[in-house]
């Protein structure tokens, strides 16, 4: 089970061989890409799908922690913003 962080905060996912990483802020907004040199292997389709995929996934947990907290603090949950059961769904598809 995919372990959610306790408060709203920055986020950063990573590929799991590690050459990707893409952080987001606690509104999920884009902080950051970190490519490995390894990543040049890939063709330009295929690094923006990954890319584009690990967005996605840390935009996803942090709208996600907001609304746990929102949860915790009201008894209710937004549904413009996604819940835990979001993040696992998409953390077990993740491929790379």
């Amino acid at each position: 089970m995919f372990k959610l962080p306790d408060q709203p905060q920055s986020i950063e996912v990573a590929s799991s061989d590690k050459t990707i990483a893409v952080g987001v802020n606690d509104f999920g907004l884009p902080t950051g890409v970190q490519l490995d040199p390894k990543v040049r292997e890939l063709g330009g389709a295929e690094l923006a799908s990954r890319i584009m995929t690990l967005y996605h996934f840390a935009k996803t947990i942090a709208l996600a922690v907001r609304n746990v907290d929102h949860h915790w603090a009201t008894g209710s949950w937004l549904s413009c913003w996604p819940t835990p059961t979001h993040v696992e769904k998409l953390h077990a598809e993740l491929t790379f």
